[in-house]
């Protein structure tokens, strides 16, 4: 009878961008099958086939996979097929940052600044690839102010069409499990006594020939992984992590697009965005990372080269003497996220706890050398920077106060509490950055409040053209019709999706009053008396 034909995976070098582009054809192939034990992963790695197929042959014992040993040079330059663990410092290993689809652009910029210092940045669909060594990836955890999560590459391959159990075949062989989750102690009657690190995983699926939905693929990548820790640990294996998979110390993501796989370690475990300084959140209050994205793409973080390029006043070399203001602040994000890139503070500074650290291949000298040099980048405010926030609510305000005080920035903040029709600024300011509201509030688009927001956006264009007089301002819609009651015209937009929704980054330059603006604000004033 003829041998079975083994399922077969492609593992390619190169990498697209995030589930957008076609894949590169140059391929390399390693054999695996559901029936390999733990004891024959590290072969089943070595056993690379360059563009060839395993044909049926008659055999008279057990199935022997026909292997091909391929050359050194390529072993070395596709270690992370075969090495589980990093060997040195210099070990370039391959990440992914994700981040709100459209501030790709700002996350590279971030990463190839000297902060972080990765090499390799390509730029995908709802993040971008880097490459670096373990520091890299640790300085990326501190520094990034506008990703979500930092991913790091554990394995990557092309999965066969007519392999049914495709995923579980592919995360078995992908690394070797109980040198990941593993460790044993040897007690004086020979017996050996295991702990495990608890894992969680997290996958998301797009057009897969044999896997239809993410559930079902993190079964299978669960069984696999149980499994393998079960065949080499007598039996043994992780209980399930507390919350749900919250709290797990290896966070596991796989990614399933057109049949290609890519296997990661979460190195941020809790989401980027949450820096410590808030623990109550505005039912309408920005995303922190979102809000750096804005502000980093006017030129505000003078860290990052290479944006702020719209603005008509020319880019932000040097924050001094320089003035930010918000008209609508509402519980301050922009205002708490510009203070501290004025002052240089690294965003991962104020995170209690990190997956990576209980991690096999943790590096406490690295990372130790990574936060002190963060720690030690801090700067004092730059003199004359002003931060300017306003808001009608005074709950809202409360919240800026308590998080700017968390952040140590609350000094840096100068508050008011009024409408925006009846605000003044005391100072012209430089650079205007507002979420202004869109008639409903993300993740609630059922739950809307039309009422009042026309007459809000009016009043908005009215006060730029009475008291931002030849200032860039940057606004946030969500909402395309909003726009039209501003009475301007934006000169640059950007597409940024938040929460499912589409939103638009829209840049003016607002040109001095024209005569008759005082009688507009007048009318609008009225108008509005009339409403209540």
């Amino acid at each position: 009878m003829a041998t079975p034909l083994q399922p077969t995976f492609q593992c390619i070098n190169d990498r697209p961008p995030f589930f957008s582009l076609p894949f590169p054809s140059t391929s390399l192939r390693f054999l695996s099958s559901p029936q390999n034990s733990y004891s024959s992963t590290t072969q089943t790695h070595k056993n690379l086939l360059i563009k060839s197929q395993i044909a049926p042959a008659p055999v008279t014992g057990p199935a022997q996979p026909k292997t091909l040993e391929a050359p050194a040079n390529v072993l070395k330059s596709h270690s992370h097929l075969h090495s589980d663990k990093i060997s040195s410092k210099t070990e370039q290993c391959k990440f992914f940052a994700t981040c709100a689809p459209g501030l790709e652009q700002v996350v590279a910029a971030e990463l190839g600044s000297p902060l972080i210092g990765a090499t390799g940045i390509k730029e995908g669909s709802g993040g971008v690839y880097f490459q670096g060594t373990l520091s890299t990836g640790y300085s990326a955890n501190l520094w990034l102010r506008c990703g979500i999560r930092v991913l790091l590459e554990l394995s990557y391959a092309e999965m066969p069409k007519k392999d049914r159990d495709c995923v579980y075949n592919f995360v078995r062989n992908a690394v070797d499990w109980p040198q990941y989750l593993a460790s044993s102690t040897l007690k004086k009657s020979g017996y050996k006594r295991w702990k495990f690190r608890t894992f969680a995983v997290q996958s998301r699926v797009w057009d897969c020939t044999q896997v239809t939905n993410s559930m079902s693929a993190s079964i299978r990548t669960k069984d696999a992984i149980c499994d393998s820790i079960r065949d080499a640990c007598n039996n043994k294996r992780p209980d399930p992590p507390e919350e749900g998979g919250a709290k797990a110390d290896v966070p596991l993501f796989l990614s399933l697009y057109r049949d290609k796989a890519v296997l990661y370690k979460d190195m941020s475990g809790v989401s980027l965005h949450r820096r410590g300084y808030r623990d109550v959140m505005h039912r309408a209050s920005l995303s922190e990372a979102v809000a750096a994205g804005i502000l980093t793409l006017a030129g505000w973080n003078t860290r990052v080269q290479g944006l702020g390029v719209a603005n008509k006043n020319g880019g932000l070399e040097s924050l001094e003497n320089m003035v930010l203001l918000d008209p609508m602040c509402g519980s301050g994000t922009f205002l708490i996220e510009a203070a501290l890139m004025a002052a240089n503070r690294a965003p991962g500074l104020t995170r209690k706890t990190w997956p990576f650290k209980s991690w096999h291949d943790f590096d406490s000298v690295s990372w130790k050398e990574c936060w002190q040099n963060a720690s030690s980048a801090a700067t004092p405010i730059p003199p004359g920077l002003r931060l300017l926030g306003n808001d009608k609510h005074e709950g809202a305000l409360s919240l800026c106060a308590r998080d700017a005080e968390a952040a140590g920035v609350k000094e840096v903040l100068e508050l008011s509490c009024k409408d925006c029709r009846d605000y003044s600024p005391s100072v012209t300011p430089t650079l205007v950055v507002v979420n202004p509201p869109w008639g409903f509030r993300l993740g609630n688009e059922g739950e809307n409040d039309h009422e009042g927001v026309e007459s809000t956006w009016e009043a908005l264009g009215q006060f730029s053209k009475q008291h931002c007089n030849n200032a860039d301002m940057y606004i946030l819609s969500g909402k395309s019709t909003a726009t039209r009651e501003l009475r301007m015209k934006a000169d640059k937009k950007w597409p940024i999706t938040m929460g499912g929704v589409e939103c638009r980054l829209l840049h003016y330059y607002v040109l001095p009053s024209k005569v008759g603006t005082t009688t507009d604000c007048a009318r609008i004033s009225k108008k509005h008396s009339i409403t209540e």
